[in-house]
């Protein structure tokens, strides 16, 4: 186990339709089935990528909060996400946190804007050096990009 998870944890309901009814009366949700973020399932994703869970991903705009590799794993989670998928996910908010992307004109626009990433399925598995060790997916995004 790599770092320590430093989200507050929440007493939740263990069946699913209690979760998602108790998830959306906090204002967790969009309506859409949701998967409990336990510690064993987040640490599942944190076991996929180098980085530590507090590690700095973004700031993601507008309102220029923190994307910590720990928050993208219990978002990641929430929404159904594979761990082998996982750094692929990590690549992706750290494009769409780079200034090129603008983020902040896409979530704020009063027009119709909706990136849609799409991955291959050999994309969404951990970079590996010459030596076997996993690559940062930030850092491997970055260094691949024009």
């Amino acid at each position: 186990m790599r770092g320590t998870l430093v989200s507050g944890v929440h007493a939740l309901p263990a069946d699913g339709a209690e979760f998602l009814e108790e998830a959306e009366q906090r204002g967790w949700g969009d309506g859409l089935p949701m998967i409990p973020p336990t510690a064993d399932r987040v640490q599942a994703m944190l076991d996929t990528v180098a980085e530590s869970p507090e590690a700095v991903v973004g700031l993601v705009e507008p309102q220029r909060g923190e994307a910590t590799i720990e928050k993208i794993a219990i978002n990641a989670v929430l929404a159904g996400c594979k761990p082998e998928y996982f750094p692929a996910v990590v690549a992706a908010v750290a494009a769409v946190c780079e200034p090129s992307f603008n983020l902040y004109a896409i979530n704020t626009t009063t027009c119709c804007a909706t990136p849609i990433p799409f991955f291959r399925p050999s994309a969404c598995r951990a970079p590996r050096t010459a030596r076997g060790r996993a690559v940062s997916a930030a850092s491997s995004a970055r260094s691949s990009s024009p």
